[in-house]
């Protein structure tokens, strides 16, 4: 093997290594947000309305919600999605609170 060659491979492996250190970020932040949204439905379940809503709006931001790119992982149109019902959930606990308070949600 000349020098080139190695010189060549070593190239190719330390690029291959960065596209996988920024794919393992990536799904780092995928699992962080998703656990962040099983927090939120577990809050709401117990009926801490106001830490779940404090957590709604945090994920948000997070998730750019209302900033959809066509160009993002598919996974981010999954939590979004997780995100609304949760978001839904909130907003139906506070329209039936209204009518029959103490009762809990189920999200």
């Amino acid at each position: 093997m000349e020098v080139r060659e190695v010189v060549e491979e070593m190239k190719e492996k330390s690029e291959e290594l960065k596209v996988k250190r920024e794919l393992l970020g990536l799904v780092g932040v995928i699992v962080g947000l998703n656990e962040r949204l099983e927090s939120v439905k577990e809050e709401l379940k117990s009926g801490k309305l106001k830490v779940a809503a404090e957590g709604l709006k945090e994920l948000k931001v997070a998730l750019r919600i209302g900033e959809e790119d066509d160009r993002e992982p598919l996974v981010y149109g999954l939590l979004r999605n997780e995100w609304s019902q949760c978001f839904e959930e909130v907003l139906f606990f506070l329209i039936y609170e209204a009518q029959t308070p103490g009762d809990t949600l189920t999200c």
